[in-house]
């Protein structure tokens, strides 16, 4: 009885596919394009500002960060903001965007390996004039431009916290980076079928967030 029911379920689906009563999403490709001079690599990070709907970050995976202020129209001009530090394509794994700073307090989790490319990485960047200079803040890397973190989150009730991972480290401050610790996990880091994916904190529970 229960495999009919299932099979009443798909005929009906096809049947509805099939009179054009659900139709696709349309998507439309908005950029950033790819140009001799610079190579983005496939996207790895999007922030959009919540009060207008025109600005946009998209962090690349080897390209680094890209900003467009008129993203609603039908082609957005990019421009890459991070080209400016120490020269290199960094990965950009992640974007947090401080509030009240008129989008140019930017910090981003930098760096990327995922077999399929990779994009140097130093850590946690932060701009505080839009991208018109970086600096490195948080913890470092041993080897310089390859320190890979994963993903950068900020507690949106207490914006000075914030959580910085790795495939194998968790990094927490409380005052934008100017100190951090080391959290420490219940797992076998070791274990090399272990790795941080995502992190986020709990909504009006202070001191918890999920791994």
């Amino acid at each position: 009885m229960k495999f009919n029911s299932w099979l009443h379920i798909l005929i009906l689906v096809s049947w509805m596919a099939a009179k054009g009563q659900f139709t696709a999403g349309q998507w439309n490709y908005i950029g950033p394009k790819e140009t001799t001079e610079q190579v983005k690599g496939f996207m790895k990070s999007i922030w959009a500002d919540p009060l207008n709907a025109n600005f946009i970050l998209a962090g690349s995976s080897s390209g680094g960060l890209f900003k467009t202020e008129n993203g609603m129209a039908e082609k957005p001009a990019w421009q890459n903001i991070s080209d400016s530090y120490n020269g290199m394509c960094y990965g950009v794994s992640d974007i947090v965007v401080k509030p009240n700073t008129q989008n140019k307090t930017i910090f981003v989790a930098s760096g990327h390996n995922s077999g399929l490319s990779i994009g140097y990485g130093s850590g946690i960047l932060k701009t505080t004039n839009g991208g018109i200079s970086w600096q490195e803040v948080g913890p470092k890397g041993k080897r310089k431009n390859l320190f890979m973190m994963e993903g950068l989150v900020f507690n949106k009730q207490s914006p000075g916290e914030m959580i910085a991972y790795t495939a194998k480290e968790i990094f927490i401050t409380r005052d934008d980076w100017q100190t951090f610790e080391k959290i420490m996990l219940p797992v076998d880091t070791n274990n090399k079928n272990i790795s941080f994916c995502d992190i986020d904190f709990a909504p009006f529970e202070p001191g918890k967030f999920y791994v």
